[in-house]
């Protein structure tokens, strides 16, 4: 299924209420309604002896899944000129202390601010933080001071893995200026083609490949997932395994939100899946949802196209 791509965007007027407000400390993806949260984060990297977490804050001209009432099923890009954009308005206004947890907009996090910021950019030399090297140029970088206990326990004990923006933007048909961009754009969505079972980095069923693929726990090791986030992203893969077998959210939806939330790339995330759906096989446990289940969430579907 091709979902359509929009671009968001914010105007030159300061005034205008288009723009990124707050940035929150999040632990996984979540579809927000009507107003913008976006969950596409990148792990990051903390300091234990400075309580500093470091990371990417947004990805230039990367596809972002969002649903609601209005649009449906649908992506979201941020342009690196729009990022360009998002970040000296925030720092104009003074947003650096604006951080909250899970998107709760009624706490905002005492003691906890974004004390360092760059976006990067090839040409003046300016490359991506360690350890995010195959971030796209245009992308927002940043590092934050956690002073308050609270939330240096929260990161600690794993519940907190990511940074995610929040703000009001505008709605545009997204243009590229680069048709290479483009089919990398559309290879995140649209990858492994009809039918093609669960292929790494595009391609059919008669695809072949000569990349090994990581196991589970060569992928729990390489992420220093916790057993409990470990824990989570077998849960996690379970269910998006129910509803791509079932047919009751489409596969490159369900793998791109599992990729979003462990910070895996599109090869681990599918091997994962295989792994685990082999693991279901052999324990039987189901990997299809039960029929009524399936019509509940069609009927959700039709009912969430009625305006």
């Amino acid at each position: 299924m091709d979902l359509p791509v929009y671009e968001l965007m914010i105007s030159d007027d300061l005034q205008d209420d288009a723009e990124v407000n707050f940035v929150s400390l999040v632990d996984r993806p979540a579809i927000q309604k009507n107003w913008n949260a976006f969950n596409h984060k990148v792990k990051f990297n903390t300091d234990e002896e400075k309580r500093v977490i470091s990371g990417a804050i947004m990805l230039a001209d990367t596809p972002i899944f969002r649903s609601d009432i209005a649009h449906g099923d649908y992506y979201v890009v941020f342009s690196k000129e729009t990022i360009f954009k998002i970040v000296q308005r925030y720092f104009k206004k003074g947003y650096q202390a604006n951080v909250n947890i899970q998107h709760n907009q009624d706490t905002k996090l005492e003691d906890v601010y974004l004390f360092e910021s760059f976006i990067s950019d090839k040409e003046r030399g300016v490359m991506p933080m360690k350890g995010f090297e195959d971030a796209p140029d245009g992308s927002w970088f940043g590092s934050m001071k956690v002073d308050n206990d609270y939330a240096w326990n929260e990161v600690k004990e794993g519940n907190i893995k990511g940074f995610s923006v929040e703000g009001v933007f505008e709605y545009g048909k997204y243009k590229t200026k680069n048709n290479n961009n483009m089919a990398e754009i559309n290879s995140q969505l649209n990858f492994g083609g009809p039918g093609s079972g669960r292929r790494p980095e595009g391609g059919g069923d008669n695809s072949n490949t000569s990349v090994k693929s990581p196991s589970l726990d060569k992928v729990v090791e390489s992420k220093n997932y916790s057993p409990k986030q470990k824990e989570e992203l077998i849960n996690d893969a379970k269910l998006t395994i129910r509803q791509i077998n079932s047919g009751t959210r489409p596969m490159s939806v369900a793998v791109t939100d599992l990729v979003n939330t462990h910070g895996l790339d599109r090869r681990e995330a599918i091997n994962v899946l295989d792994e685990i759906e082999k693991q279901m096989q052999t324990k039987g446990e189901k990997t299809k949802y039960a029929s009524d289940v399936i019509k509940i969430e069609k009927i959700k579907e039709i009912l969430s196209q009625v305006k």
